[in-house]
Formats: structure tokens, C-alpha cells, sequence
């Protein structure tokens, strides 16, 4: 798993559960590519 990340060129990853929510911060490097969305979720703003 670790070695797939960072063969995505992300360099830093946390994960935290607060309560009922889970969230992730990420960093990545210049070379990162940002994976394209399903259609379904097109038309919701990030």
C-alpha cells in the first residue's frame, strides 16, 4: 500500500476518525496527477 502512494507522488498522508467523520490531509509532489472524477459527481463543486 505504502509503496503505491508513493508511487503517486504523495509525500505526506494523515488520516483522522473525529466522532462519526473521517477526513484526509495529503501532500504530493509537483508530479502528481489528480485522478478524474466520476460522472455522477461532475457537478458537485471540490
Amino acid at each position: 500500500m505504502t509503496d503505491s502512494i508513493r508511487a503517486d507522488d504523495i509525500r505526506v498522508l494523515e488520516i483522522y476518525l473525529v466522532g462519526d467523520r473521517m477526513f484526509m490531509i495529503m501532500e504530493q509532489g509537483d508530479d502528481f496527477k489528480k485522478p478524474k472524477r466520476p460522472s455522477a459527481m461532475q457537478s458537485i463543486p471540490m
